[in-house]
């Protein structure tokens, strides 16, 4: 699941992780992270993060639940998020919004990876003419009708989305029936 772990660490962290399911847990809590980041440090070469203890955690929480790991970003959608960072690496809100509908991802999955190219490549951010610690515009705390217009727009990308998943599917079934119709 991890190659930051030793065969040690992860048999520990699997006997955690499957007494807090025999108590009735879906995974530890997070306290347990922190406490367990250190006997799990002692049993390898590397101190090892409570964030890693709880990545660890959630992954085989999901795992055992049988939910999907996050899938990587396409590149499509890299080229689109790639473009408008280059842009501007604070996009305001009408942007977010509208990477949001063209990538199809999540508001939380475009201000994310906004924010790790903004870690990642501060020359550009500050070339752009934004100095550090420059707050995100458009990210107003008092903003009437902000949670309503991202719920509007998430109802909208869920839309897309299942509307490219029914294309998808249309097509694989369009090429499905001409295979068997070669097969016969």
């Amino acid at each position: 699941m991890s190659n930051i772990f030793n065969d040690a660490q992860l048999r520990f962290l699997e006997d955690e992780f499957q007494r807090s399911r025999r108590r009735g847990e879906k995974r530890p809590p997070k306290r347990d992270s922190l406490r367990l980041r250190f006997p799990i440090s002692r049993l390898g070469d590397s101190l090892i993060s409570s964030q890693e203890v709880g990545r660890w955690f959630a992954n085989r929480s999901k795992q055992e639940d049988g939910q999907p790991r996050a899938k990587a970003k396409t590149p499509e959608q890299l080229a689109i998020l790639e473009e408008s960072f280059a842009r501007d690496p604070y996009p305001d809100f009408n942007e977010r919004a509208r990477l949001v509908l063209a990538t199809l991802l999540t508001k939380s999955q475009v201000d994310a990876w906004l924010g790790r190219q903004r870690q990642r490549r501060p020359e550009e951010v500050y070339a752009a003419g934004y100095p550090p610690g420059t707050p995100l515009p458009g990210f107003e705390k008092s903003e009437q009708g902000t949670r309503t217009f991202w719920k509007e727009i998430e109802a909208e990308r869920k839309r897309l989305e299942q509307e490219e998943h029914a294309a998808l599917q249309e097509g694989n079934d369009e090429y499905l029936a001409a295979e068997d119709e070669e097969m016969a």
